[in-house]
């Protein structure tokens, strides 16, 4: 449940950030560390799709544990699981956004689907989902590039993703950068942080 109730969390703040993002250098990062990692861990990095751009990034994150100082092993007992998503977001200063339906599952085997509703009203000055500027519409690709890690027939030890609006369609190329960027706070617990996008 308190893996659940971190992805609702989490899948709110995405909104969120990404109404208030203006550039693809700057990004959100959102994590939460349920229980430290071990020193000198031993870590097997999967996709949870097998794409060529996935199979890339596995290459990097690889790279970049062992500079962290974790070994990296197909037989190894702690798996870290990786999905990079993108969606075009759109918004207009006269619109209405009414209601937010969000459902989110937690991966213990004990847990139970956890789902929230909200209801966000907009005003004529605008609200937090359609924020109001100037008339227009404003189109924002939202990338975001989510990490998981869990010991094998165990508990999840960190969870944290990291989010970018950008104003262009080279998603595929945003969510490589973020890598790095989530990867510095691999086993940390941090809250809508701004971070600069390499």
């Amino acid at each position: 449940m308190q893996q659940a109730a971190y992805r609702i969390v989490l899948f709110l703040l995405c909104f969120i950030a990404t109404t208030s993002s203006s550039s693809a250098d700057e990004g959100i990062i959102n994590a939460v560390s349920f229980r430290p990692i071990p020193s000198a861990t031993t870590i097997v990095v999967r996709p949870w799709d097998n794409s060529d751009e996935n199979m890339n990034t596995v290459r990097l994150i690889e790279a970049q544990l062992r500079d962290l100082g974790y070994k990296i092993s197909p037989q190894a007992k702690f798996t870290l699981s990786f999905e990079s998503k993108s969606s075009l977001g759109k918004w207009s200063s006269s619109s209405r956004n009414t209601s937010v339906e969000l459902k989110a599952e937690s991966s213990s085997s004990e847990g139970k689907d956890a789902e929230v509703r909200l209801n966000l009203f907009s005003s004529s000055k605008g609200g937090v989902l359609n924020p109001s500027t100037t008339p227009g519409e404003n189109i924002l690709s939202k990338v975001s590039l989510e990490i998981t890690l869990d010991q094998k027939n165990g508990p999840r030890l960190w969870q944290g993703e990291a989010i970018a609006g950008v104003h262009q369609t080279d998603t595929v190329s945003v969510a490589r950068r973020l890598t790095p960027v989530l990867l510095d706070h691999f086993g940390k617990t941090v809250a809508r942080k701004t971070v600069n996008i390499p």
